[in-house]
């Protein structure tokens, strides 16, 4: 940090890089702290003691903002006003990419076996992962092949993978998450819990953590309506190239045999 003395430094966090932040700060950066989309109500740790110090605070939800009086607030989600397309009756169970989660697929399994999904099931399962017996199963999927699935599936079952969510959301699915828990040693903490949670407070997706929430979930789908969601960075976009425009426009300063003169524009 000493030696490249950043002029800006924008971060999410987490905790680990606060002295990075308190250093760069003591050293003339501007900084820019923005409140993980995750933190729908309550800020985190790392925003609490960061937002004191930071030039520029951003949260992603009109609650949290209330928090942050001097935040600019831009939500990325955008519920679409478009009719969710025609579905096919086909549950599709993810787990992400390739690593593997026994849990989410064994509930799946339970419940088609049970007759609670009625509908063909495929089952993504990641390299390694548990293959129930008498189910269609893969390891992993090429992404094309992925959204194939999802422009067909009326039910997506996944992980608490905000990749997994969104791209169901944009096709129109019935979205049903659990999230993979540190307490059973699913994941180094509990991020996956606090997205499911910040899209289910919108009303986008349904969550279960257990295998009775997921049964009670995926029955709940069959009275609720599709929507179709995507995400739109745009105004994070372009409030940060302002914050980055102001300060290269501010450092229009060199110093030439140690005084300190206004750089002329080219030309």
């Amino acid at each position: 940090m000493i030696r490249l003395r950043p002029d800006i430094v924008i971060s999410t966090g987490a905790g680990a890089v606060f002295f990075l932040l308190l250093w760069a700060r003591l050293l003339g950066a501007h900084i820019v702290v923005v409140e993980s989309f995750a933190r729908f109500e309550r800020a985190s740790l790392f925003g609490r003691m960061a937002a004191p110090f930071a030039h520029d605070v951003v949260v992603q939800s009109a609650q949290l903002a209330k928090r942050y009086p001097k935040a600019a607030f831009f939500d990325p989600l955008v519920v679409l006003d478009t009719e969710p397309p025609p579905k096919q009756r086909l549950t599709f169970v993810t787990v992400g990419a390739v690593l593997p989660f026994d849990r989410l697929v064994t509930s799946a399994a339970e419940l088609k076996a049970s007759g609670t999904i009625e509908d063909r099931v495929l089952i993504q399962t990641g390299v390694g992962g548990v293959q129930p017996a008498g189910m269609d199963v893969v390891e992993t999927l090429p992404f094309n092949d992925v959204l194939s699935l999802l422009r067909d599936a009326s039910i997506v079952i996944c992980h608490g993978g905000t990749g997994s969510i969104v791209t169901a959301l944009r096709e129109g699915c019935h979205v049903v998450a659990m999230p993979r828990l540190q307490s059973l040693g699913e994941v180094y903490d509990d991020h996956q819990a606090e997205i499911i949670d910040a899209f289910a407070r919108r009303g986008l997706v349904l969550e279960a953590n257990s295998a009775e929430e997921l049964r009670a979930a995926v029955e709940a789908t069959r009275s609720r309506p599709r929507v179709v969601a995507t995400t739109d960075p745009t105004g994070l976009r372009s409030f940060l190239t302002a914050v980055i425009e102001r300060k290269l426009a501010s450092r229009r300063v060199i110093l030439r045999g140690g005084v300190a003169t206004k750089r002329q524009p080219a030309g």
